[in-house]
């Protein structure tokens, strides 16, 4: 009784997930125009080193009946995606004007577009068990006894490039997804009683979007030598009935998302 199924993991997001390698170009990061010269404008420059991790976890309860076989699923889904970027990534913060209220522009540095390429590692493992048994004639519905912790990709790191992009405004760091590479295939479990393999919600590229962050322009054009922003995306939590042709159940998904970045000042 299989249930045809085909699911695909993007190769890059920090807020969400397209499915064409097509929609990349139209996710570029527009440039940014050139910060406008103004005397006596204050300016800062930082190093920055990034790392993020996400987690996502799925589990598929499902049973059913076609009137030949009956079958049964219960799966646990657990996948860790992290990414960083330590290397040749330089930030300008200028100041337009004078006093608290003056807006701050970030650019950077040698680059017209604020997009950052990182190297992403994602993992996913699986245990659980699936079961078909005939309703009818045996050998109209041969069993099947599957052990889910196993698949060719289980357990084996997915390692790709990775674009995302770092905004500024209104004293707020955002960090967005801003392209995609192809989109690999991620077998693990495969289930000839599922029929496939099954997705997860909240994998990567499709972690929960990060909150913006508050970086004060008081800590910007301070005297500290380094400081650290952490965003973090909450626990996203869904439960839901579910169905897959004959099969019917309920599904539990959860994600979390967390990136870092260390601004080193320059002298």
């Amino acid at each position: 009784m299989p249930i045809p199924i085909r699911v695909m993991a993007c190769v890059l997001t920090v807020a969400g997930c397209a499915t064409g390698a097509g929609l990349a170009a139209a996710q570029t990061v527009p440039a940014v125009p050139a910060v406008p010269v103004v005397p006596g404008a204050e300016t800062a420059e930082f190093r920055l080193v990034i790392e993020g991790t996400s987690t996502a976890t799925r589990d598929l309860d499902l049973g059913g009946s076609n009137g030949i076989c009956d079958a049964q699923v219960n799966v646990h889904l657990e996948e860790t995606a992290t990414w960083q970027r330590g290397r040749g990534v330089v930030v300008r913060f200028t100041k337009l004007g004078t006093g608290p209220r003056a807006p701050v522009l970030m650019t950077r540095v040698g680059s017209p577009r604020p997009a950052v390429t990182v190297v992403v590692s994602a993992t996913r493992t699986s245990s659980g068990a699936a079961t078909r048994t005939p309703s009818g004639p045996p050998e109209a519905c041969p069993p099947v006894s599957e052990d889910l912790s196993g698949g060719p990709d289980c357990g084996k790191p997915d390692r790709s490039r990775a674009v995302m992009s770092l905004l500024y405004a209104g004293g707020l760091l955002r960090i967005r997804q801003t392209g995609l590479g192809a989109l690999p295939e991620i077998d693990c479990p495969v289930s000839q009683v599922y029929g496939g393999t099954p997705d997860m919600r909240f994998s990567w590229p499709t972690p929960p979007a990060l909150r913006p962050e508050l970086i004060a322009p008081s800590l910007i054009f301070g005297n500290r030598r380094a400081f650290v922003v952490r965003a973090a995306s909450g626990r996203a939590r869904t439960n839901a009935p579910i169905a897959s042709g004959p099969l019917t159940g309920r599904v539990s998904d959860f994600g979390q998302n967390r990136v870092t970045v260390r601004f080193i000042r320059l002298p």
